[in-house]
């Protein structure tokens, strides 16, 4: 799963000769609280609604606003928990996506996104959440599996991340039994390393942490 699998087509950039009135106005329709800035495809800048406070004169193009976000973007091949921590770590509602030369290719929309993830991630079913940090070379699914299943327990869901800086692998996995504490201990036996465990409050508690302004909009 990649930026590439999660653009929103119709979801429109602006201009720098966008007005205030006109951001506003698609900053409700769509829910968000920051819109890319584009001119000849060419990403620009992105704007926060923040920015728009204390001018009074909606006529105003956008062009003339002091912006507080830095631009940055992610690429189409960027890795699904690449755009996670992308979001997180500048607190957008939207997630820019462009070509090496900083081309405009679209924007994933936050809440879009959890609500493509949700079904994957079994966040309907009760259990909690292990993330492995694991060398490709000793990664081997049916051992990680039967770990988990001599523990009485099942893997609803995977995700796998490959740092290749770090040479290392994450791999996510959503288990359907909240007393983790038995399997991070047979792991540990196993030597492998606990990246993060989560039981399933406290998964959502985090996700909440890093994505409130998501949140507030799921009423969640």
């Amino acid at each position: 799963m990649f930026a590439k699998d999660f653009i929103y087509s119709s979801f429109v950039a602006v201009k720098t000769s966008t007005t205030i009135r006109e951001a506003r106005e698609l900053m409700n329709e769509w829910k968000v609280s920051h819109l890319p800035i584009v001119n000849n495809d060419i990403l620009l800048g992105i704007l926060n609604e923040e920015d728009l406070l204390g001018i009074n004169d909606v006529s105003t193009p956008i062009g003339n606003v002091d912006l507080s976000t830095p631009i940055v973007s992610v690429q189409s091949d960027s890795h699904i928990f690449d755009i996670l921590q992308f979001l997180g770590q500048y607190k957008l509602s939207i997630c820019p996506v462009t070509s090496s030369n900083m081309q405009y290719l679209g924007s994933i929309i936050g809440i879009d996104l959890l609500q493509k993830l949700s079904p994957f991630m079994n966040i309907d079913n009760p259990g909690g959440t292990i993330i492995l940090e694991i060398k490709p070379v000793d990664y081997t699914m049916t051992q990680i599996a039967s770990i988990v299943e001599s523990n009485d327990a099942h893997i609803l869901a995977t995700f796998i991340h490959a740092d290749s800086d770090k040479n290392l692998l994450y791999v996510f996995l959503k288990l359907d039994k909240m007393d983790l504490a038995p399997i991070v201990q047979t792991f540990n036996r196993y030597d492998y390393i606990i990246y993060a465990s989560y039981q399933e409050e406290e998964f959502y508690e985090e996700l909440q942490h890093n994505y409130d302004f998501l949140m507030r909009f799921l009423n969640i």
